[in-house]
């Protein structure tokens, strides 16, 4: 996400935690070949398309869930819990 490619990800797991379908990417039901397969091709014949998804994704993912400043944060909170123990 962060390389600004588009995402094609199996919806299991935490992953659509991540990758919001239409999005952020697209997710494919697991165990489905076709449907992963029917992805590639959509992305492959809509540029465009598959350029906002991976340019949403990107920004998501840098700006707002995974920025230095928010791990910072987060570790900041850690240490203080831990000390408050």
């Amino acid at each position: 996400m962060a390389g600004g490619l588009p995402v094609i990800a199996v919806g299991a797991g935490a992953i659509p935690e991540n990758v919001e379908d239409g999005i952020t990417g697209t997710l494919v039901p697991r165990e489905n070949p076709d449907a992963l397969a029917d992805a590639i091709i959509k992305a492959i014949k809509d540029p465009e398309r598959s350029e906002t998804l991976a340019c949403k994704a990107r920004d998501v993912v840098v700006r707002q869930k995974f920025s230095w400043d928010r791990a910072a944060n987060q570790m900041t909170k850690l240490y203080q819990a831990l000390r408050n123990q």
